[in-house]
């Protein structure tokens, strides 16, 4: 038997062992203790699975990788907006996360060979993004969080730009933050500076990355370890810095995103909780050097966000220039006095107003309120 046969074998084999394996999962029969062995079982065959798969045919270049708890409500909205995407070379990672609602059901329903369900109790987010991502076939990976929507030209904008050069790894796209139904929109577009340069030094601030809006090389997610669950609910904060110290990042500047802000929404269930992990990321950020921009080049960069050929070009240069301030009287906190002068000498140079504000920055006070 040739190698290809015997793989084709083993694939049918294993795919009819795959089918067993969710009926026994579904039939609710197993014990707690069951239920984990069969987790560990479905996940050795679906690795063994994809590295037959790789044999025979090429991989997707995209690994979309989802994970949801119970979200039935949202799912098929959500789902269908990835398999509309223009991009159409990718394939689907769905976690579902011991749903005990219909979840696992609307996703089989789709009937798409490009969709891989996996089953598994109860972890949390960061174990089913890093399982997600050991289990990917494709070059970059593409989050989704389950209860959004990715506009149709998402994932081909996205992998352009990272295609563009090899020490590209991460980008996000500005996003809007809409109601529950969708007609109902709340803060309109979130954006940011979208330099590699500038969204490092927004790290020492905020993270500039809506989570679900990031495609990123696998190989980045590879080498600097994944998600660390000490750092959950902010895991991806961290994530996305440790990124950013070896491969460049940015934003693609237009909406290709849109995040649905609900009551049940994680983000908001666990505020707090994300309060002090993005704290602890940040804390971390700052322990390190990096980041400095010469006055000319601060500058340069604010006249090129003004100019730049997009509808909230005004916009993004307010917020960029408010982010300078914020930064100079930081930068004097933490005693990083070059690149606290450096700063202030170039929103002098932007503004002559700024030369009265010297005195409060040096001591740390500043408006951090942005109004666009």
């Amino acid at each position: 038997m040739t190698s290809i046969k015997k793989a084709t074998t083993e694939i049918q084999a294993l795919e009819k062992k795959l089918i067993r394996h969710r009926q026994l999962w579904q039939n609710g029969k197993l014990s707690a203790q069951g239920l984990l062995d069969l987790e560990r079982q479905i996940e050795a065959d679906e690795v063994t699975w994809s590295s037959l798969k790789l044999k025979l045919d090429r991989k997707p270049i995209v690994s979309v990788v989802m994970s949801a708890l119970n979200a039935q409500r949202f799912i098929k909205a959500s789902v269908t907006s990835i398999l509309d995407q223009s991009l159409k070379d990718f394939e689907v990672i769905f976690i579902d996360d011991g749903s005990s609602d219909d979840t696992a059901g609307l996703i089989q329903s789709f009937n798409d060979s490009r969709i891989r369900l996996i089953h598994q109790t109860n972890h949390g987010l960061v174990h089913s993004f890093n399982k997600g991502v050991r289990l990917a076939r494709g070059e970059f990976i593409a989050r989704m969080d389950a209860d959004d929507i990715s506009l149709p030209s998402r994932f081909e904008k996205q992998l352009a730009w990272l295609s563009a050069r090899p020490k590209r790894a991460l980008v996000g796209t500005f996003f809007s933050r809409v109601g529950e139904d969708f007609n109902r929109p709340l803060d309109s577009v979130m954006f940011a500076p979208f330099k590699h340069i500038d969204l490092v030094r927004s790290f020492r601030l905020v993270n500039p990355f809506g989570h679900g809006s990031v495609m990123v090389r696998k190989s980045a997610i590879d080498k600097t370890g994944g998600y660390r669950a000490e750092y959950e609910p902010a895991e991806d904060f961290d994530l996305w810095w440790r990124i950013a110290q070896e491969w460049e990042i940015g934003l693609i500047p237009e909406v290709l995103y849109l995040w649905r802000f609900h009551k049940s929404n994680i983000s908001i269930r666990k505020s707090r909780t994300s309060n002090n992990s993005a704290l602890k990321s940040v804390n971390n950020v700052w322990a390190h050097l990096g980041g400095f921009k010469s006055p000319l080049r601060i500058v340069w960069d604010a006249h090129f966000y003004r100019q730049y050929n997009i509808p909230m070009a005004s916009s993004v240069y307010k917020m960029y220039v408010k982010q300078q301030e914020i930064l100079a009287a930081e930068f004097f906190q933490h005693k990083r006095l070059l690149n606290a002068w450096s700063t202030t000498l170039a929103l002098i140079w932007l503004k002559p107003e700024f030369l009265s504000k010297v005195s409060d920055l040096k001591k740390g006070i500043v408006d951090r309120r942005i109004e666009l």
